[in-house]
């Protein structure tokens, strides 16, 4: 048996492990290169008196290569055991990368390029090239409670991720490094929210005006307008929220085919003009309780927006409306537009659970929807665009009513469990609302905030709030060593981070 001089793992998979017999057929690692300091990229410009001065500088991509030795049973054997190689190694987004004598590191990358000297016989000398954008390796995950000393081991600053969670009303959230100073020795700083005056008069930014668990029908009222075919039907409600009960005349004869089913509606405490709302539903087109599956499931739910004379401001619908593949879509209409989320997929949104969030800011509109995915535990979130009205002026109206509709095709299987669970709806005050006021959205108690400060991302309780960044707020990392840090009072809450090494 030939014991490999470095074992080498690529996506998870041990590449000594693709070949059979170890005695017969084998893969060798010999050699791996590029693992050392990674080479350095700089520009230089010369000034008059012709001394030279660097203008950028800073470690290049890392490029790393591993010697193999591949034997097969027979030159068949062979050719066979270099595909098998190359389908594990052929990726389209960078992987972990991990080598036997660098215990507790991990590179990621992605294989590019191969040589090999492969005559007529059962043995080849292959060279593999790997290339990591991303130069740095890694090292462990740690996840600690928020605390102002952190001790970092790595060799190489990293992005912290912190998850709070607020215990006390504020307007400013502010994570300081006081060991992380920008160009004016100021420490970097992670700040949101909006700081206030004195003598200023601040403006609540949201104020809740409807919240329906949707576990009774108390207050709403039936329905008549709905676009493309005719309301039908009773909607009833389980501990789930609303659903449709009966459709209504399907099954009478001479049925024109257009979307039926029942639908019904409420009024708001008063009209709005800038509103937030959230809306909670589940559609299951494709696979049932015992997991099989149904490609020819139709069904969809409305939820309307209407002035207060009853005149369509804004609709959003979600559903299957294919009976040929299970495609559950997004669209969202306002007076003289109309726009589909894109998907890369035509089956991401099956068996849909999640909600809808419908932002009307100043006239603007801002549709998104967020999800759960396989196992329940991470929210994805898509946001359709920034929607303007056009066509008339009734997608400016205020709203005065809200509708919902859950609706199938006359003659097609209906969908396999629809249900709308739970409406917010906050009055919100628009950005160019209150010119002359300063606008202060406070974080309250129970709030859940995630801070990426590699990528940016701000989220609160689920939803991207890069409009919560302070303008003085800098994304800060931790340096090897001590990182002290000075935090606003009320949070709660951990931070992760995984050690680099250059």
């Amino acid at each position: 048996m030939i014991e490999s001089i470095e074992g080498i793992t690529y996506d998870g998979t041990r590449l000594s492990d693709l070949v059979g017999n170890i005695d017969k057929e084998y893969i060798v690692v010999n050699y791996v290169g590029g693992r050392s300091l990674p080479t350095a990229d700089y520009q230089t410009t010369e000034i008059r008196s012709g001394r030279e001065y660097f203008t950028e500088f800073g470690a290049s991509p890392r490029e790393i290569y591993a010697d193999l030795t591949i034997k097969g049973r027979s030159f068949t054997d062979l050719r066979r055991i270099i595909d098998r190689l190359g389908s594990v190694l052929y990726r389209h987004d960078d992987v972990e990368l991990t080598f036997d004598d660098e215990p507790g590191r991990a590179y990621f990358g992605r294989y590019v390029d191969m040589d090999e000297n492969l005559e007529k016989s059962h043995i080849a000398q292959v060279r593999i090239y790997f290339l990591c954008l991303d130069r740095d390796k890694y090292g462990a995950e740690h996840t600690y409670n928020l605390s102002p000393t952190i001790a970092y081991e790595g060799t190489h600053e990293t992005y912290p991720i912190f998850d709070l969670e607020v215990t006390e009303t504020t307007p400013i959230i502010s994570i300081k490094n006081l060991s992380n100073l920008d160009e004016r020795e100021n420490p970097r700083s992670i700040l949101l929210g909006t700081e206030t005056e004195v003598d200023e008069e601040p403006v609540e930014r949201k104020t809740l005006v409807l919240h329906d668990t949707m576990r009774s029908t108390s207050g709403w009222t039936g329905a008549s307008d709905v676009d493309s075919g005719y309301v039908s039907g009773q909607i009833a409600v389980d501990d789930e929220g609303f659903y449709a009960e009966s459709w209504g005349d399907e099954d009478e004869e001479g049925q024109q085919a257009v979307w039926i089913g029942p639908s019904l509606q409420r009024s708001l405490p008063s009209p709005l003009k800038s509103f937030i709302t959230e809306i909670d539903i589940t559609n299951l087109n494709f696979r049932d309780f015992e997991g099989n599956e149904h490609n020819n499931r139709v069904g969809i739910i409305e939820v309307y927006f209407r002035d207060i004379n009853g005149n369509k401001v804004a609709k959003f619908q979600f559903g299957d409306t294919s009976d040929v593949i299970a495609s559950n879509r997004f669209s969202f209409e306002t007076s003289g537009k109309r726009k589909e989320l894109p998907m890369s997929s035509p089956s991401a949104f099956n068996d849909f659970t999640g909600q809808v969030k419908i932002v009307r800011d100043s006239g603007y509109f801002y549709p998104s929807i967020t999800w759960k995915n396989e196992d329940g535990i991470r929210m994805y979130w898509h946001e359709i665009g920034r929607t303007i009205p056009g066509g008339g002026t009734l997608g400016s109206n205020d709203v005065a009513s809200i509708q919902v509709a859950i609706r199938k095709w006359i003659g097609a299987k209906r969908t396999l469990r629809a249900r709308i669970k739970e409406i917010k709806v906050w009055d919100y005050r628009g950005e160019f609302e209150y010119p002359d006021r300063v606008i202060v959205e406070e974080f309250e108690p129970g709030d859940k905030i995630h801070v990426n400060t590699r990528t940016g991302l701000v989220m609160v309780n689920g939803e991207e709030r890069i409009d919560l960044q302070h303008l003085a707020s800098r994304m800060f990392t931790f340096v090897p060593g001590i990182n002290r840090l000075e935090f606003s009072d009320g949070l709660n809450g951990t931070v992760t981070y995984t050690d680099r090494y250059l």
